[in-house]
């Protein structure tokens, strides 16, 4: 953990200067991330999520976000159609890292694509992808 002090090798400053070029893109785009308040994991298909939403405002109940789970491209489009003004992440597939022929196996390319496609659909600003171990 590193304090942050005006003066001396904490300094926010002296912080910036240390930085790599990786970490500072990092930062700037972690800048135009909105603040997006306490969210709500669900699945688009069970229970529905429109319905879900629709009881969630019928009974006043507020949430900052919707992080939605892995799904068809088409059902994430309209997931970000029908709710516009919603603030989405994406939920993956999660990974065992304890498989062993994860490398030869596991389609890392495919599965890139896929995501970036599905944040695009849901104009997300992360994704969450868990990696466990057994």
């Amino acid at each position: 953990m590193i304090t942050l002090s005006p003066h001396g090798s904490g300094s926010l400053h002296h912080i910036v200067r240390i930085m790599t070029s990786v970490d500072r893109e990092f930062l700037w785009r972690w800048s135009r991330v909105p603040f997006h308040g306490l969210g709500l994991s669900v699945d688009v298909y069970s229970p529905d999520l429109f319905e879900l939403v629709a009881a969630l405002e019928a009974r006043g109940l507020r949430y900052g976000y919707l992080e939605i789970f892995k799904a068809a491209q088409a059902a994430l489009t309209l997931v970000r159609r029908r709710l516009p003004d919603v603030l989405l992440a994406y939920h993956a597939e999660g990974l065992w890292i304890t498989q062993p022929d994860l490398e030869a196996s596991y389609p890392v390319e495919s599965e890139l694509v896929a995501a970036s496609t599905h944040l695009r659909a849901l104009g997300s600003y992360w994704m969450n992808h868990e990696c466990a171990a057994k």
